[in-house]
């Protein structure tokens, strides 16, 4: 577990280096969302493993492609799990849904985690932010995951948020733009 936080902490902190540095290109294919999830959700399952975490999707059958650089996107995926396990209990689920929304597809990571409070909600995706109750806590974070969730979506031409309640769990969404949209741009 310490080596794979520790290897997650080196690459957000070359992954924020290079966004920061404008060198970051993506380059967007049409793609299944069940495929980018499943890539992410092998690589988070040690995490998932060490607090006998369990991960439950619900994709509608009928979910449009979506168009996205599928590296940065599985990327996306891997910081929000990984968040959502570090500040949750153990032996609870993390779910990820999705649904078609106009020209885009909103996807959503939810935990029944530490919550956040309100007022902290709108600089959770600023670089190095840390919520000040949370420092405190014995989970270890950089402040850069969200940053990077941030930046990877918005050159997606995508959007990001959070929807949480202190002590119930948060839900952390993104969107990306479906490929039949995307097309007609």
């Amino acid at each position: 577990e310490s080596s794979n936080h520790l290897y997650r902490l080196v690459e957000n902190l070359l992954n924020a280096t290079t966004l920061q540095s404008g060198n970051v290109h993506i380059k967007p294919v049409a793609v299944a969302l069940d495929e980018l999830i499943g890539d992410a959700a092998t690589q988070v399952q040690p995490f998932l493993e060490s607090k006998q975490q369990t991960l439950s999707t619900a994709l509608p059958e009928d979910l449009p492609e979506v168009l996205a650089d599928p590296q940065h996107i599985v990327q996306v995926f891997i910081n929000l799990l990984t968040n959502a396990s570090k500040y949750s209990e153990a032996k609870t689920v993390i779910g990820i849904s999705c649904t078609a929304e106009h020209d885009q597809v909103r996807i959503a990571v939810t935990d029944q985690g530490i919550g956040i409070p309100e007022e902290e909600q709108r600089h959770i995706f600023e670089r190095f932010y840390r919520i000040p109750s949370q420092t405190m806590t014995p989970v270890v974070g950089s402040g850069l995951g969200l940053t990077i969730v941030k930046s990877l979506v918005e050159m997606h031409r995508g959007r990001v948020g959070v929807d949480s309640i202190p002590g119930a769990g948060s839900v952390f969404w993104f969107t990306l733009p479906q490929v039949s949209m995307a097309h007609g741009t």
